[in-house]
């Protein structure tokens, strides 16, 4: 499974579902700083990071970023935060 977080509200919610799991977790820019990636991936978890910030309501944007993560984990399934 593979979660995609637009938001500092949804991560919160994604890093509880994905708690002990082999969830992979990407986060739109800025909402970790690298401390916290760092911490964050020293517990276990799977934290991707986009170079640039995603608009969660530029539906062209969020489209774009899906499809990278697809081509990333492609057969899995895709949980996107919805704003």
């Amino acid at each position: 499974m593979v979660i995609f977080a637009l938001t500092k509200h949804g991560l919160s919610e994604m890093f509880d579902l994905a708690r002990g799991s082999k969830t992979a977790i990407w986060v739109n820019r800025g909402l970790l700083d690298e401390l916290e990636m760092k911490e964050l991936r020293t517990e276990g978890f799977d934290l991707t990071d986009f170079v640039h910030w995603i608009d969660p309501v530029d539906e062209s944007a969020v489209e774009e970023a899906t499809a990278t993560i697809r081509e990333h984990h492609p057969d899995q399934v895709l949980y996107i935060e919805l704003v």
